[in-house]
């Protein structure tokens, strides 16, 4: 399906996206990528993990307006 959805991003406007872990490694992922990204106009974008302080910042953002919610501690104190 990725390698039919890849062909017609080529033809019509669409943006295709997927996320996949880097672990564990799976042969059908690893040949899924390969072939939408040998495609012509693929940009493949790697991320790197988010450390601690990003952690908190994007679960204090998630949970603002959660009723009764306090993030004053912050994650790594034990809320949440």
């Amino acid at each position: 399906m990725w390698s039919r959805l890849a062909e017609v991003a080529g033809q019509v406007p669409l943006l295709l996206v997927g996320v996949c872990r880097p672990v564990p490694r799976r042969v059908e992922v690893d040949r899924v990528r390969e072939v939408v990204a040998g495609r012509p106009g693929a940009v493949v974008v790697e991320l790197g993990p988010l450390g601690g302080d990003e952690v908190a910042a994007m679960v204090a953002g998630l949970l603002v307006g959660a009723a009764g919610a306090s993030p004053a501690g912050g994650v790594g104190a034990g809320w949440g």
